[in-house]
């Protein structure tokens, strides 16, 4: 603390004698304080202030974080040490903290932090405190703040949408991408090549045969490289602000998927008709119904396998008329022609995933009988589990 000390600086030429006389300077005594009688002739200075020495303990200055910002990536805390007594620094102490919905996690007390992924999300920060210290005594903390890095995707993620990124804490970058989950797609979709902008992804240009029912991923190249090791991706996860999606894995539903084209209207022989995409188990699962007694023997399929698996739906025949009458409407199970020339099999005229069509399906004919493989008419087992599209008609 700064304080005030008020001094007045007086000045006099004051003589004193041995005994007395008319000239002597006799002091004023009082038994309660002792005080000295001034004389007329002595002069003061006016009131000044006079203001002690700062804090002088060591300083902590221009702290600053060096490094990516992402999950697996290090980042080094640095600083600039200062003492006003020209003190050297000893070891000075480090903190890193990570903040999510305002708490705060100590995490190391080294210089330097290698963010995980868990640490990732949005609004995440990480903090780095210093505290300088010298052999004489320690100063106080000092830290910064920072955005932990994250995106989130604005838009409608099925046909007809676009989806325009928001990006936080990112560094700068060279060049941006985005990239479907799909290891049948590998090819850079919306390439940006101009420093620190991403390019809005438009889903009908997004290869929606090879990227549907997969979750899309932004990326960021800190070179001039494309699609190399050092390049940072992240995928987009659902938010509000992000409509149209499906769930891609039920155990975390943050996983979002593009949804292009769940149901078409087609017209076949003057009749009106919606065409359900063939569920996936997520969303069976999304349904609830994977609980209910009826359908509890309902079993995942593999539609395509790799990093991401993507899972269909397998009942009986009778099961899978059942669940499209409950979860879409009548007449509930497509028949096997419109299944060919409308539904699953031509997969490319709805731009669906062509692996759609390389499972066996069951399909219903208007005489109720129950077949597999539209193009052969082979009567369906009963008790065997198929692969289904539902259908409704229009009124």
């Amino acid at each position: 603390m700064l304080k005030k000390i008020f001094v007045a600086v007086c000045s006099a030429s004051l003589m004193a004698y041995a005994g007395s006389g008319d000239d002597a300077i006799t002091p004023t005594k009082k038994s309660s304080k002792h005080e000295v009688s001034i004389p007329n002739d002595v002069a003061c200075t006016p009131e000044e202030t006079v203001r002690a020495v700062k804090d002088s303990k060591p300083l902590a200055m221009d702290i600053e974080i060096h490094g990516a910002r992402f999950g697996e990536h290090t980042l080094y805390g640095q600083y600039r040490y200062f003492d006003l007594n020209n003190d050297p620094q000893t070891s000075s102490l480090f903190e890193w903290s990570v903040i999510k919905n305002n708490v705060d996690t100590v995490v190391s007390r080294e210089q330097s932090y290698t963010l995980q992924m868990s640490d990732e999300g949005k609004g995440n920060q990480i903090r780095f405190c210093v505290t300088a210290l010298n052999a004489k005594e320690q100063g106080d903390i000092q830290c910064v703040t920072e955005d932990i890095a994250w995106f989130e995707g604005f838009g409608e993620f099925k046909e007809g949408g676009v989806i325009t990124p928001y990006l936080v804490g990112y560094p700068n970058f060279k060049l941006s991408y985005w990239k479907s989950a799909s290891n049948m797609l590998t090819a850079a979709m919306a390439l940006d090549l101009i420093h620190d902008e991403v390019k809005p992804l438009t889903i009908d240009t997004a290869d929606p045969s090879f990227s549907n029912l997969y979750p899309i991923s932004l990326c960021v190249s800190l070179d001039h490289n494309i699609q190399n090791d050092d390049d940072i991706c992240r995928e987009m996860k659902a938010s509000s602000n992000l409509n149209g999606g499906m769930v891609f894995d039920f155990n975390d539903t943050s996983r979002v998927a593009m949804n292009y084209k769940r149901e078409v209207n087609v017209s076949v022989s003057g009749k009106k008709y919606r065409i359900r995409r063939p569920y996936t188990w997520a969303e069976f699962q999304e349904l609830n119904l994977d609980k209910d007694p009826e359908f509890l023997s309902a079993e995942p399929s593999i539609m395509r396998e790799g990093f991401n698996t993507v899972k269909g739906v397998k009942m009986t025949p009778i099961q899978a008329n059942n669940f499209c009458l409950r979860a879409y409407g009548a007449p509930g199970l497509i028949s096997s022609s419109i299944n060919l020339s409308d539904g699953v099999i031509p997969s490319g005229r709805h731009q669906w995933p062509i692996y759609l069509a390389l499972q066996t399906y069951v399909t219903k004919e208007p005489n109720g009988k129950f077949v597999i493989d539209s193009n052969k008419h082979m009567p369906a087992d009963m008790n065997s589990k198929y692969a289904f599209a539902c259908m409704a008609a229009v009124p």
